[in-house]
């Protein structure tokens, strides 16, 4: 009754009101429905952000990097968010998982701060400005990477002017 044609019509006002009310509910229910699948399908929808460590916290989104020397950097830490984040925290070798969490955004990455902005407009920006990946402002650990020699080591005068010549040239920050 709802979807084919009727051979008669109903006699009764009745009937005739009833057919009227489920084929005008049948266009309205089809047409809702229809307009919500073009919405789901036309319109990218996204998850918020996510801003803090609590954050990444509360997401249970696994923590990798690719990188063997950032191994420990949750241990020897001793709130209860960075207790948390390095049981999800691990070391993944044989594949990038910056390219991984960019294009699958199944994992969180760890990278160094000096080191993601040039990263991220390299090889992560499309061209209509769209980043891929999203950088948080907290930072878990802090590192200081230098080369340290010996007192009194006869090649020290070379090696300081070498640093000194990547620093003049905007090499090192």
């Amino acid at each position: 009754m709802l979807g084919g044609a009727s051979k008669r019509l109903p006699y009764r006002s009745m009937e005739r009101v009833l057919l009227s009310v489920c084929l005008v509910s049948n266009i309205v229910i089809a047409g809702s429905f229809q307009g919500s699948l073009f919405t789901a399908y036309s319109r990218t929808s996204y998850f918020k952000d996510i801003n803090t460590l609590e954050e990444l916290d509360k997401s249970g989104l696994p923590i990798g990097t690719s990188s063997a020397n950032l191994k420990d950097l949750f241990s020897g830490v001793g709130t209860p968010i960075l207790k948390s984040l390095d049981s999800k925290y691990r070391v993944v070798t044989g594949e990038f998982v910056i390219d991984r969490t960019a294009l699958y955004r199944d994992i969180c990455c760890i990278e160094r701060l000096a080191d993601i902005n040039v990263i991220i407009s390299a090889n992560y920006e499309l061209n209509d400005g769209t980043v891929l990946l999203h950088r948080i402002k907290e930072c878990p650990r802090s590192y200081y990477l230098s080369y340290i020699v010996k007192k009194g080591w006869p090649f020290k005068a070379v090696f300081d002017n070498v640093i000194q010549r990547y620093f003049e040239g905007g090499n090192c920050h």
